[in-house]
């Protein structure tokens, strides 16, 4: 899934590296941008022997972590396809080492145990207290409880009784007055 969009990408990159290395690092490309101190001019000394991107690419396959990368791979197919038995033998002397790579020197078991269960921890206890108490509780069923109660109360106001309905227009008019007058 991941390996056709990293080699869609890697042919523009090799391509545009193989055309912009030389004024990348040793022409004017960055003139005025980036400042290299003489005593410190590394890329001047690489540049001396840059003979253009073939050779810099060879240049670089001469290194010796090329070829100790490639020996380790050689190593690696030799003895898992040509000779298993080396593998195999090499694997129960060395059950601890293998052991020690296959569970990741242990970063994963704290991994899991650490960031995986105390986010999820941390995931579970805000739920449960901004999603069920705050919003279901509070918010939602508060809102209902309260129109609920505020229901309760007001029914009593509607008795049906003309005196009981000028009785709360008079008081109202009062309130109504006196929070104009004084507030």
């Amino acid at each position: 899934m991941v390996t056709v969009p990293l080699i869609l990408l890697s042919i523009p990159a090799v391509i545009i590296g193989w055309v912009a290395i030389e004024p990348m690092l040793f022409g004017d490309l960055f003139k005025g941008i980036i400042m290299i101190s003489s005593t410190h001019d590394v890329l001047a000394q690489v540049g001396s022997h840059f003979h253009g991107a073939w050779s810099f690419v060879l240049q670089g396959l001469m290194s010796p972590a090329v070829w100790l990368a490639a020996a380790g791979v050689l190593l690696a197919w030799l003895t898992t396809m040509k000779f298993p038995v080396v593998a195999q033998q090499a694997e129960q002397r060395f059950s601890w080492l293998n052991r020690l790579l296959k569970n990741g020197f242990g970063f994963d078991d704290f991994n899991k145990a650490v960031f995986e269960k105390g986010s999820l921890g941390l995931g579970r206890g805000l739920w449960k207290w901004s999603d069920l108490k705050l919003i279901d509780g509070f918010m939602v069923n508060g809102t209902a409880q309260s129109v609920g109660h505020l229901a309760d109360v007001s029914r009593h106001m509607q008795t049906g009784l003309m005196y009981h309905y000028a009785f709360v227009m008079i008081f109202s008019v009062l309130a109504i007055m006196t929070w104009v007058l004084f507030f």
